[in-house]
C-alpha cells in the first residue's frame, strides 16, 4: 500500500475575496470593512489583515470562527 503526502496551503486571497462579498451590518449600502469582520470574529483588524495578505496563518480556533462568521470552511488549496 502506497502512502500519500497531501500538501496544503491557506488560501489568504479567498478569505479577502469572501469579506468583500458581504454586505455590511452598519451600512448596507457598503462591503464589510475589515474592522467590522474582526470585531465579528474577535480578532484584531491588524491580524485579520495579516491572514489576508499572508503568510500568516490563523490558529485552529481562529479559523473555525473565520468559516463560522463566512459561513464557508474551504480556505484550503492543493499545493
Amino acid at each position: 500500500m502506497e502512502d500519500y503526502v497531501f500538501e496544503f496551503k491557506f488560501n489568504h486571497r479567498k478569505l479577502r475575496r469572501l469579506r468583500h462579498s458581504i454586505v455590511s451590518v452598519v451600512n448596507p449600502a457598503r462591503r464589510v470593512s475589515q474592522t467590522e469582520a474582526a470585531n465579528a470574529i474577535g480578532i484584531s483588524q491588524s491580524m485579520l489583515s495579516r491572514y489576508e495578505r499572508g503568510p500568516f496563518f490563523p490558529p485552529h480556533d481562529v479559523l473555525e470562527r473565520i468559516s463560522n462568521y463566512y459561513g464557508a470552511a474551504d480556505f484550503w488549496e492543493e499545493m
